[in-house]
């Protein structure tokens, strides 16, 4: 996984405004523990674009395992 983690992070410092890599990075912090950090990049996604199904429907899965 922390090499997952790390190709994201660089892809999402490279394009800024590239929603699915935000939303990549926030699924492989979801199941590395990272779930602080999962919620701020899922909270990009959103962001970039707020009508994103698979975005919308992981923030239900993140908010329900709290």
């Amino acid at each position: 996984l922390v090499g997952e983690l790390h190709y994201w992070e660089g892809i999402v410092s490279k394009y800024p405004e590239y929603r699915d890599g935000y939303f990549h990075l926030a699924l492989v912090q979801y199941q590395a523990g990272e779930t602080q950090d999962a919620g701020i990049s899922l909270e990009k996604v959103l962001a970039i674009d707020p009508t994103y199904a698979p975005g919308l429907a992981f923030r239900q899965k993140m908010m329900g395992s709290e």
